[in-house]
């Protein structure tokens, strides 16, 4: 869990936030536990600023090892249901499915990449 001054950075960090906030994350119970606090805090905060934009939220999961297929499996499903919960509270919303979204979006993990510290982004055509 993030501690009250990672809260309050991340408060003060968000009130001067523009309209998206893409939440990246790694596959484990602790960075995925911390993510959705922050993002809770966040649309929070902007709900009940005198900010009227809207604050999109892209979940981004990263540093997914595509050689581990059951592992990555169980933790994208994982992922899927949490953010799915986390969005249909945060905005209302009843029907929520991100299967598509986090099918396409990751982050993958290449043990090469982070010997040279290089960082790769896959854009869609």
């Amino acid at each position: 869990m993030p501690s009250c001054l990672q809260l309050e950075k991340a408060i003060s960090y968000y009130s001067l936030m523009p309209e998206k906030l893409v939440a990246v994350f790694s596959p484990n119970e602790q960075n995925l536990a911390g993510l959705l606090e922050m993002v809770r805090t966040a649309t929070e905060y902007r709900r009940h600023s005198g900010d009227l934009r809207p604050l999109s939220v892209f979940p981004l999961p990263s540093r997914i090892d595509s050689g581990e297929q059951v592992d990555r499996t169980s933790w994208l499903l994982k992922f899927e249901n949490e953010f799915e919960r986390l969005i249909a509270e945060v905005y209302g919303v009843e029907d929520c499915s991100l299967s598509e979204y986090f099918s396409e979006v990751q982050l993958p993990y290449v043990t090469n990449q982070f010997i040279s510290n290089r960082t790769y982004v896959i854009l869609a055509a």
